[in-house]
């Protein structure tokens, strides 16, 4: 990946190797709230390996002769990792649950609660990666990164496992937004999508949402302050507490340096708030050399209308820890939910490390 802005510009990118084997990557999620003991709804923590979410809950609903779609989840976790995350599943109990056996699907835990566990229900993820392959005298470089990205942020780009294998999700998520659902469904189909789902949909206009989204913060970057400030007429958002507000006062760049606000990006769609003044004049000049308008985001349909948000341009990274074992560094970490590992590793090589989801695919190309 070509990029000329990073975060830490004092440290040079360190070669590595990540994901050589699955367990190399290990994600455990931090829930919002604990199971309240009593209700309809099993959570069961589980452990997977080899399998993304949709396919393990695909294998617990022929276990337990459940529909997929009733199975609750809070994150999407990716097949090439080691991931514990917390599932419902309702009307079963608890004992059938611990008894349930699968080579590439553990259930470790399984409390009553009263209601689904639903999207977005995720305080965080924590992370332990080893790089591998690194070069001698590798580790103050990599903890050197570290150490500046708790005190500045990561950047919250989407990185490649958002716009699939192919990387072109997001060009029929455009398709959408422009009107042409039938173009889109031929092309997918032409890809070997056989079904023309309604999450199908959802996942390539989430696609071209992050393309934007990742377009602005790379032209953010490359501003006076980039991601460490915010100006007169942003949309900051609290780390604290998800709120968000229009910035008025140029004071409010102090709580910026302090991690206490950053500036948001959009999720372009109907339901966005919009930035005032420079902000919102790049977030539309950047919309337009894309092809698309505010008033396409008006376009009416189920999926369409319900687009739009704002996200923080940088991501709050802590519990940082480095480690130096025999067969590479072993680095933990703690992000917000929704935020990319890959992301900060991606700052350690500055496009020098190689691995599965290293590029932020569909923000390449140079942004002013």
């Amino acid at each position: 990946m070509t990029r000329s802005n990073w975060m830490t510009p004092e440290w040079e990118g360190v070669p590595f190797l990540i994901r050589r084997e699955v367990e190399d990557f290990e994600v455990q999620e931090v829930p919002a709230y604990p199971p309240s003991g009593e209700g309809g709804h099993l959570f069961v923590t589980i452990q997977k390996c080899g399998l993304d979410t949709s396919r393990a809950k695909r294998v617990l609903a022929k276990h337990f002769d459940l529909d997929p779609r009733s199975i609750g989840h809070a994150g999407q976790k990716d097949a090439r990792a080691v991931t514990r995350q917390c599932l419902s599943l309702e009307g079963v109990s608890v004992e059938d649950a611990l008894a349930f056996e699968h080579p590439r699907v553990q259930i470790l835990d399984a409390v009553l609660h009263g209601h689904k566990l639903r999207r977005g229900h995720l305080a965080g993820n924590r992370f332990r990666i080893l790089l591998r392959d690194l070069p001698k005298g590798s580790m103050p470089a990599v903890q050197g990164v570290l150490d500046l990205l708790q005190q500045r942020g990561v950047p919250n780009r989407y990185m490649a496992q958002r716009f699939g294998v192919r990387g072109d999700n997001a060009d029929l998520g455009r398709m959408l937004v422009l009107g042409d659902p039938s173009g889109a469904r031929e092309r997918a189909r032409a890809q070997g999508h056989s079904h023309w789902s309604n999450a199908l949909r959802k996942l390539m206009l989430g696609a071209w949402q992050s393309q934007i989204f990742n377009r602005v913060l790379e032209a953010r970057m490359a501003w006076e302050g980039g991601l460490e400030t915010v100006i007169p007429g942003d949309l900051a958002i609290r780390h604290e507490s998800g709120g968000i507000f229009l910035v008025q006062d140029e004071a409010d760049a102090q709580r910026a340096r302090t991690l206490e606000i950053s500036a948001s990006g959009p999720l372009p769609g109907c339901r966005a708030r919009l930035p005032e003044g420079p902000v919102l004049e790049l977030e539309q000049r950047l919309l337009s050399e894309d092809g698309v308008s505010q008033e396409d985001l008006t376009r009416k349909g189920p999926l369409l209308s319900r687009l739009g948000t704002r996200r923080p341009l940088r991501a709050l990274l802590t519990e940082i820890s480095l480690e130096e074992t025999t067969e590479g560094l072993l680095l933990a970490f703690r992000l917000p939910a929704g935020s990319f590992a890959t992301a900060v590793i991606d700052e350690i090589g500055k496009g020098r490390g190689e691995g599965w989801g290293l590029s932020a695919t569909a923000s390449q190309g140079e942004v002013q």
